[in-house]
């Protein structure tokens, strides 16, 4: 299990737009510790957005 710090740079930079290979490079692990990771975060935030429609709205107002 990696701490929070780590799982945080890797969504960090998942959201910045970095590919998850190179995001497996930069912190020196494997491919598939990042996937785990990402794909976690995608899915704890597609819920969250279908569960809570103004969430959606403000994040476009955002932007």
């Amino acid at each position: 299990m990696i701490d929070l710090v780590i799982k945080q740079r890797i969504i960090l930079a998942h959201i910045d737009g970095m590919s998850n290979r190179a995001i497996a490079n930069l912190l020196h692990m494997s491919k598939d510790t990042v996937n785990k990771y990402v794909n976690e975060y995608d899915e704890k935030r597609a819920q969250l957005l279908l569960a809570n429609p103004d969430i959606r709205r403000s994040l476009k107002l955002m932007k």
